[in-house]
């Protein structure tokens, strides 16, 4: 699909078990992308895939080629499907970041979305009360800057191995570890600034999502996989 449709990007770094490399390029990945494509290993934890990922997330700037500026983390279980550049994911040349408030996954009848559940355990590997919810979509551009800047907060709330940290949680739904929650709730903390910010609550127009989202732990069916 970033073959498809995506256009002005410097390439793709795709960070993957050192097991899985193998089995990748049994399907001949260099001869369908080339240099297009970047390919990062990275020892994963037997059983904890889910949770060690959010910690290879947190590392994003040692695996992207240097001088990169920004980031688009991009889900492997979602599909662009609408012709996207760079400047898409922008607004007044800083990156889009959509959020709404954790109170509107909530009414008085009870949970309007499952994603409320998310809260207590972004506000604990945080350390702090965070006021958004950030995951409005799982295609986020951040600034090379950002992964320090997160991993040493981090480091202060749980000491200086993360990676103990994040293999210390939960691997099966629900986690308790976070990725995109308390990446964006960190952003709209302590670097406001860098980001142009869209409430998708307010009603006022926002940038759409350039994908289709799915969700892997439902599986892949046949009406998914047409």
């Amino acid at each position: 699909s970033i073959e498809k449709y995506c256009r002005g990007f410097s390439g793709v770094t795709v960070a993957i078990p050192s097991r899985d490399m193998a089995r990748l390029c049994e399907r001949g990945w260099r001869e369908l992308y080339g240099t297009r494509l970047t390919v990062k290993l990275y020892e994963e934890v037997e059983g904890k895939g889910m949770v060690q990922h959010m910690e290879v997330m947190s590392r994003a700037d040692d695996f992207v080629p240097v001088g990169t500026d920004y980031v688009l983390h991009h889900d492997s279980d979602g599909i662009f499907n609408v012709p996207t550049t760079p400047e898409d994911l922008f607004r007044n040349d800083k990156p889009v970041y959509l959020y709404r408030t954790w109170e509107s996954l909530t009414d008085k009848t009870g949970v309007v979305s499952d994603c409320a559940q998310w809260r207590q355990p972004t506000d604990a590997q945080l350390g702090f009360a965070s006021e958004i919810y950030s995951m409005c979509v799982n295609t986020q551009m951040l600034p090379i800057e950002f992964y320090k800047l997160y991993r040493s907060l981090l480091a202060h709330v749980h000491g200086p191995d993360l990676l103990a940290y994040f293999l210390a949680g939960k691997n099966s739904f629900p986690q308790d570890r976070m990725d995109f929650t308390a990446m964006g709730a960190f952003a709209h903390k302590y670097m406001h600034g860098a980001f142009s910010w869209f409430d998708v609550e307010s009603g006022a127009p926002h940038p759409p999502d350039r994908k289709r989202a799915y969700w892997s732990h439902g599986g892949l069916n046949p009406e998914i996989r047409a």
